[in-house]
């Protein structure tokens, strides 16, 4: 994608550098006189032809793209919220029943089992 984004802006910075008709002469009285005018002026000019319409419904589209995109995160931020609380849930459960069942075990699984429920209690 960036490959692609330099390519389109090395062909246009190409196509701007060979344009004709748009000259600077330097100096007051034989032009513009100084670089900012004469880059002002162009400006300007390309500013006049933009088709205004087309800029504010990209803005609008990107503006609603962004928001959408802002509430898709907070919704997945939501969601992974909930799932850490039910796996905290489900992981206190596993531990219940593992105590539950712990006198039922032989005195040899025992600290099998202790070495186990404190991994799921840290």
């Amino acid at each position: 994608m960036l490959k692609l984004l330099q390519n389109i802006w090395r062909n246009a910075l190409q196509q701007a550098a060979s344009v004709c008709g748009w000259h600077f002469i330097p100096g007051p009285g034989s032009g513009p006189g100084y670089e900012y005018k004469l880059i002002g002026e162009i400006v300007e000019y390309v500013f006049e032809k933009i088709n205004h319409e087309k800029i504010d419904e990209l803005k609008d589209g990107a503006k609603e793209f962004f928001d959408d995109l802002e509430e898709s995160v907070k919704e997945i931020i939501d969601d992974l919220e909930e799932g850490y609380d039910d796996l905290e849930e489900g992981v206190k459960e596993i531990v219940d029943d593992l105590e539950e069942g712990y006198d039922d075990l032989e005195e040899g699984v025992k600290g099998i089992f202790v070495n186990i429920v404190s991994f799921f209690n840290s």
